[in-house]
């Protein structure tokens, strides 16, 4: 299978601007024969969109505007980050999803498991986690995808983890053969090193392969670096954004 990693910058809250860029990259990068085509965490709407996601009137133009990239896709697979809801009255609603297109339709969403909320990020205050993760089969592959903080997690790597929940390791067990994570982690010393060791330890005790993608550039305070990264399932580095 052959993926395209579209690392771009977002702004926060342009849904145009950022769906032209989707669509553009989409198509280029389908043009050039790939099966995949992903977007960072969040990339319909930037990051962090704060309580702008909060308003009615956003969420509905985030929805339409899903709904209207989703339907310029052709065969090839589209990923990307947006807000998605439920109406079941209990918590915020709202989701920090990955949505999967492809013939015209949305055809899979995975919601965010682990809700971030220490130093940049306070996201339990607007999103609710995921109650469980799936995979899903596309071309040869069964995709796992996973949302940023999820694929931070791992018992082998971590001396001491955050959360008990490892969404990832639950998608391997049950039968991912390609990992798909979509970030918007932000920059900091040193941390490229190891968000690239954690990634080459768990494709490679895992045995399955990686794509990460990454947004770059600054939204207020924080910067994201890209490094967008493919792992083979030996834990190799074969590609950097």
């Amino acid at each position: 299978m052959k993926i395209a990693l579209c690392q771009i910058n977002p702004l926060i809250g342009d849904l145009k601007g950022n769906s032209e860029e989707i669509l553009k990259l989409y198509n280029q990068s389908a043009e050039l024969g790939a099966d995949l085509v992903v977007f960072p965490e969040l990339s319909l709407i930037g990051y962090s969109p704060l309580d702008l996601i909060e308003k009615r009137e956003f969420r509905d133009a985030v929805k339409s505007a899903a709904n209207y990239l989703a339907s310029r896709t052709g065969s090839a697979g589209l990923i990307f980050g947006s807000i998605t809801e439920d109406e079941d009255n209990v918590g915020t609603n709202l989701f920090n999803s990955a949505l999967l297109c492809f013939d015209g339709k949305i055809q899979f969403v995975q919601h965010k498991t682990l809700i971030p909320n220490y130093d940049v990020f306070d996201e339990i205050r607007y999103f609710e986690s995921a109650k469980d993760v799936f995979t899903f089969n596309f071309r040869d592959e069964v995709l796992g995808i996973s949302i940023c903080e999820d694929i931070w997690n791992d018992k082998d790597y971590w001396i001491k983890r955050l959360y008990e929940n490892d969404p990832v390791e639950k998608l391997i067990q049950r039968g991912a053969s390609l990992l798909i994570n979509i970030s918007a982690s932000p920059y900091s010393f040193g941390k490229r090193l190891a968000r690239k060791e954690m990634l080459s330890t768990l494709t490679n005790k895992d045995n399955v392969k990686l794509a990460y993608c990454c947004c770059y550039g600054a939204q207020t305070e924080v910067i994201f670096d890209g490094a967008s990264m493919c792992f083979d399932n030996k834990g190799n580095l074969v590609k950097l954004g």
